[in-house]
């Protein structure tokens, strides 16, 4: 059983080398965030977005330019001179034509309505670019998350392959001193037991480790049957600043979605002022020229004329009222929602600060912890091998440098991903803004 699992152990580690051969160079911290940028639904979203509201804003300026419109018009009448006899207040008389015309109208004010429905379009245009970064800096945050745990992973698995050849050589020099009567059937036994627990920590170590990469492969919009060699070289070891208020007036400032929501509010607010001018009048003018090449002799042969109009509101069935209160309860929204935002955002660059040192010390006190277990296994191999010591306390220090070596990896993978959160709540990836 042992050998068999020795070959399925060289087998595991044989197959992924010669897929790779096949397969580009293993992918890079930056090139997952930029497979993760490029293909993931939530970025091509956020980008659609972007498009969809700059459309709005171009409709918003609509009103600053003039509005030309071509007309053409043939009347045939049954009779010379008729009139329509009801449905109309204006001149009924309808005569027989053929003519052509281009009118153009234009409005010269409506008192600061048009421009603060533009402006409250370009706020929003704004803020769905903010928002789009807001949506990159959080897909950006998941994946390093997701590529930190998948090098977690792979690492804790290579701890525990190399403990199973350990525990193995150990039963095979266990047993070859059994035979000879130099040990005793209990620390065969205890030997047996040590490669069946290497063989239980490798097989959950390669679970989690195909579970890693699977997520990291689906989330980046690889097909989750490909291979997935990581780097490890370019994981930076940056360390974060102490000064937790700077941190904290950099998240005010810099993160996307508070700048979005900033840009909502002050939409809101210009939204609101338009509204407020549904009760001031519009001014206009208007041209119309045209020629008139077949019709009744009444009509000359062209046409032309300009006028002025003055539109006021009087009453709207209490429309224009409702419009300009719901308007101001959502700038209130949109106030209230943002001054929600920034007493979270503190509270979380808050907590994610204190997190991610808490890691880092933790990171230390494991790297100490595993210097010392290395020192006391070597002892306890030392003495178990001259006889001075019993199989029990040589596996204790087996099993204490390995839990050891897994404590080390994680820890050190846990600061990595707690100092990402930092900087998707400060929303900052330059680390130069966040160093001592």
């Amino acid at each position: 059983m042992n050998l068999l699992f020795v070959f399925l152990i060289s087998l595991l580690c044989f197959v992924p080398c010669v897929v790779a051969e096949a397969n580009p160079a293993p992918l890079s911290l930056e090139e997952v965030e930029r497979l993760a940028l490029l293909t993931h639904p939530q970025a091509n979203k956020a980008r659609l977005r972007v498009n969809l509201s700059r459309e709005v804003k171009k409709e918003s300026f609509s009103p600053f330019l003039p509005n030309v419109v071509f007309n053409a018009t043939a009347v045939g009448t049954s009779d010379a001179n008729t009139r329509i006899g009801a449905g109309s207040l204006s001149n009924p008389a309808i005569f027989e034509r053929n003519a052509e015309g281009i009118t153009i109208s234009q409005v010269i004010t409506d008192f600061g309505r048009s421009v603060n429905l533009y402006g409250a379009a370009k706020d929003l245009w704004k803020a769905e670019t903010q928002n789009e970064n807001a949506t990159l800096n959080s897909l950006l945050y998941q994946a390093d998350t997701l590529f930190f745990l998948a090098l977690e992973t792979d690492e804790v698995t290579h701890v525990a392959a190399q403990t199973v050849t350990n525990r193995l050589e150990l039963l095979n020099q266990v047993s070859a001193l059994a035979s000879n009567k130099l040990k005793s059937d209990l620390d065969l036994s205890f030997a047996k037991i040590g490669v069946d627990e290497a063989n239980l920590l490798f097989l959950n170590a390669k679970s989690e480790k195909d579970s890693a990469l699977l997520r990291l492969n689906a989330f980046i919009g690889r097909p989750v049957t490909d291979t997935l060699q990581l780097n490890y070289s370019d994981v930076a070891q940056a360390s974060i600043s102490t000064n937790l208020t700077e941190l904290i007036f950099i998240a005010l400032k810099e993160n996307p979605a508070l700048k979005r929501l900033r840009l909502e509010s002050e939409s809101a607010n210009k939204t609101s002022r338009a509204e407020r001018a549904l009760h001031y009048p519009t001014i206009s003018a208007v041209a119309s020229a045209g020629i008139i090449p077949a019709g009744d002799k009444t009509f000359r042969e062209d046409y032309a004329a300009a006028g002025i109009n003055l539109s006021l509101p009087l009453f709207a069935g209490g429309q224009h009222v409702a419009r300009q209160r719901e308007a101001k309860i959502r700038e209130d929204i949109a106030q209230e929602s943002l001054r929600e935002a920034e007493t979270n955002i503190v509270r979380e660059v808050k907590i994610a600060w204190f997190t991610a040192n808490s890691a880092h010390e933790k990171e230390i006190v494991t790297e100490k912890l595993l210097q010392h277990a290395g020192q006391s296994y070597n002892l306890a191999k030392t003495k178990y091998d001259v006889g001075s010591s019993s199989i029990i306390e040589f596996s204790q220090a087996q099993l204490n440098k390995t839990s050891a070596e897994i404590n080390q990896k994680t820890a050190h993978y846990e600061y990595l991903v707690k100092r990402a959160n930092l900087y998707y709540q400060i929303g900052v990836r330059d680390s130069s803004l966040l160093k001592n």
